[in-house]
């Protein structure tokens, strides 16, 4: 029997799922890489199998050049910091490889092939099913371990920083709408430090009622960074909140340092802790950036 084999189908069907197992191995180990960096080394890996496929007899499929191959994948696409993060990643890779090959035998079974090899149709939809079930689990396992907690917070705008202790407020789930970025809402006398004079006068005048000062918070030297956040707690809908955007936000706990840019800080009036144990309120999606070991 005639066995046909094409190429084009060969490397994208290899590249989308190469893709698919680098992007869970990234969701999963908790690294931030670029989708087009992960592009690449997918589309390298898919090369790789069509070589294999149309150069038989070549040596490329010998075990040690397919470990090659896998560990140039990993490596280059993910960028592991040292050794053992590069044996997590591998180690991590290969099980959803094996999730894959397992839950494409299992559509296949379902489809009426037993004693076949799967189909591509098999193969991709146990790729796209294995991925969408280690995002899941990585989802509910984040949400799980960010415990209730405080974090040394350091807001930074331009040479000035503020430093102060911020809750882990799991019900913290504001966004910027105009960027989407999360929001730390964080007390007057906490965050007012990074604040230029103009700027602190205006907020205070806000606070205390006076219309002007929000006129004049637009025509400051930080109407740029200006953010308007609408939100609704208990017993107030329709409330808006003014923050700004800072230069950066870094958080530390327990030896791990947890770095954003993409977030606005809101700014409070009040105090959000009576016994002044915490200045600010972080969600927990500002936690899940990565961390980075001190």
């Amino acid at each position: 029997m005639t066995r046909y084999v094409y190429v084009d189908v060969l490397f994208l069907v290899n590249w989308l799922m190469n893709f698919l197992i680098l992007w869970a191995t990234a969701s999963f180990c908790g690294t931030r890489t670029g989708i087009p960096r992960l592009l690449a080394w997918s589309g390298a890996g898919a090369g790789y199998s069509v070589a294999v496929e149309v150069l038989r007899g070549s040596g490329l499929d010998a075990p040690l050049m397919k470990l090659a191959v896998l560990l140039l994948m990993v490596v280059l696409g993910l960028r592991p910091r040292n050794l053992m993060s590069g044996a997590r990643y591998v180690t991590c890779f290969l099980t959803f490889c094996f999730c894959v090959a397992g839950a494409a035998m299992a559509l296949g079974y379902a489809s009426g092939m037993p004693g076949q090899e799967p189909g591509w149709t098999a193969v991709l939809g146990g790729t796209a099913l294995a991925s969408m079930g280690v995002q899941t689990v990585v989802s509910r396992a984040r949400r799980r371990s960010l415990l209730p907690g405080t974090y040394d917070t350091e807001v930074r705008v331009g040479e000035k920083t503020a430093r102060f202790q911020s809750y882990l407020d799991t019900g913290n789930q504001l966004k910027d709408p105009i960027s989407g970025w999360p929001v730390l809402v964080a007390e007057h006398e906490a965050i007012k430090a990074v604040m230029p004079e103009d700027v602190k006068a205006a907020f205070e005048g806000i606070a205390a009622g006076d219309s002007e000062s929000l006129e004049q918070l637009g025509r400051n030297s930080w109407s740029s960074r200006i953010r308007v956040i609408p939100f609704d707690s208990l017993g107030r809908r329709n409330g808006m909140l003014l923050g700004f955007k800072p230069d950066s936000l870094t958080l530390s706990s327990k030896g791990k340092r947890y770095e954003a840019s993409r977030v606005v800080i809101g700014v409070y009036g009040r105090r959000l802790s009576t016994d002044g144990a915490y200045k600010a309120l972080v969600g927990p999606e500002v936690i899940g950036s990565r961390p980075e070991e001190r």
